[in-house]
């Protein structure tokens, strides 16, 4: 009797870890993967938007995160690379750029680890107007 329980108990926790693991996967889908040091040039977002984007870290140190030729008012967030945390609302927001107006968004954010994968967020604040941006990523 026992040794079947643990069989159940076993196939139980297969079956929920596989459902982790598909929200994971689908999380990931999400966000458009971007590398750092590539330029991005004249990416478009609309209005009153977010543009999710996932790079991973190459190196550790600071980064620093670059959104210029703004025609609208833009901002960004950066989250860390928590695996077990697949809602951005689970995941600690570590680093932010938020001036107003169509000023240059460029910040710098807490040491990354090399190999990890963070989440960056990038939120148009005009409702009726869709905008461009340019994106660089640099490594330390």
């Amino acid at each position: 009797m026992r040794k079947r329980k643990s069989i159940a108990v076993l196939a139980v926790t297969v079956a929920v870890l596989a459902a982790c693991q598909t929200a994971a996967n689908t999380q990931a889908v999400r966000f458009r993967p971007v590398a750092p040091g590539v330029a991005y040039p004249d990416q478009p977002i609309n209005a009153g938007g977010e543009d999710m984007l996932r790079f991973t870290a190459e190196a550790d140190g600071v980064h620093t995160i670059a959104l210029t030729g703004l025609n609208a008012d833009l901002s960004w967030e950066l989250y860390d690379h928590s695996i077990f945390a697949w809602d951005l609302a689970d995941r600690w927001r570590i680093a932010v750029s938020d001036s107003s107006g169509t000023a240059d968004e460029v910040g710098q954010t807490p040491p990354l680890t090399a190999g990890q994968e963070y989440y960056l967020v990038i939120f148009e604040w005009d409702e009726n107007t869709a905008a461009r941006y340019s994106l660089i990523i640099r490594a330390p």
